[in-house]
């Protein structure tokens, strides 16, 4: 907290307690559409509809943090660097990017609070509401003869606010300095995206070809197919193979399905065809296991009479 402000309540309690409208539930469905998934899940909050399903899971598999912002009272209005021309009203809760963020009131330029948000992880911002002053009383002095330089009416004096005697963590003491601990408890790590939006790996294996020992190198490229809404991707792939006295040199094309995603790793199925100068056309399928904390992945190839073993050493974006 850099200097208290005076903060704007909301008038109608009444008001901020209804769902949100029709034109604002469409409003957060064309922000989808675009793209803009933080404005998406703000207009869309309370929309109960299967945008807003469809918004949270693809949030939840992205890198962006999500922020909770709170204030005793409740009913604050105040803006988010990171959502600027948004009115926000506590209690609300955000998806931001990583990083320093500062929250201000309407029209104001200076911060009610500061935070630093770590990727992927859930964070609370407390505002501090400032009390409003005790009224002074309209004392008055009467010179009378009988009541010379006496004082009337004057009011009480303000009560004492004593510090609490228990930590600032359990009285929300603490959220002066604009930013509260995270939850130790709270869940850190959002689940993986079913397919990363683009990959390029290097991979090197070996298998029991038809004549002996088949070694392979292979380069690989794969993205997912319409966007985040869908959770099929590609690959497309050239290789490099021994087989027995001869060299051969291959091309495929397959589609892949995540059929499941821990938190450490997550497991595809994929399928396609190969063109190769020594076998021709042929079907493929695999099986890969992606660590996710790791560029490594771990497969099982299958073309046509052959069985390969692989591992795979690459770059992704998710």
């Amino acid at each position: 907290m850099t200097g208290r402000i005076c903060v704007v309540l909301l008038a109608a309690a009444a008001t901020a307690a209804a769902g949100p409208s029709p034109e604002r539930c469409q409003a957060g469905a064309r922000f989808a559409a675009h793209g803009d998934l933080p404005r998406a899940a703000l207009y869309l909050d309370g929309c109960a509809d299967a945008a807003e399903r469809a918004v949270k899971k693809q949030l939840d598999a992205s890198q962006l943090s999500e922020l909770s912002i709170d204030s005793d009272p409740p009913g604050v209005v105040a803006e988010l660097d990171a959502l600027p021309g948004e009115q926000l009203v506590t209690p609300a809760t955000v998806w931001v990017r990583a990083g320093h963020h500062e929250l201000h009131a309407i029209g104001s330029t200076q911060p009610l609070a500061t935070i630093e948000v770590k990727p992927r992880t859930r964070a609370t911002v407390v505002l501090e509401v400032p009390k409003a002053a005790a009224p002074g009383g309209n004392g008055h002095v009467d010179f009378n003869e009988d009541n010379a330089g006496e004082v009337a009416g004057t009011a009480p004096p303000p009560p004492v606010k004593h510090p609490p005697m228990l930590e600032c963590k359990f009285t929300k003491t603490c959220a002066a300095s604009g930013v509260q601990l995270d939850d130790p408890l709270a869940l850190q790590a959002a689940a993986p995206p079913r397919y990363p939006r683009s990959a390029l790996e290097l991979r090197v294996g070996a298998g029991d070809a038809a004549k002996g020992i088949m070694p392979s190198v292979a380069a690989m490229f794969g993205a997912r197919i319409w966007g985040d809404a869908h959770p099929l991707g590609f690959a497309l792939r050239g290789d490099w193979s021994r087989r027995a006295d001869h060299d051969a040199l291959g091309f495929s094309d397959t589609l892949t399905q995540v059929i499941a995603a821990p938190d450490a790793a997550w497991l595809a199925l994929a399928a396609g065809g190969k063109y190769s100068s020594y076998d021709g056309m042929a079907p493929v399928a695999a099986v890969e296991l992606a660590l996710r904390r790791l560029p490594v992945t771990l497969g099982v190839r299958w073309e046509l009479r052959d069985v390969l073993l692989e591992v795979g050493v690459g770059w992704r974006r998710y």
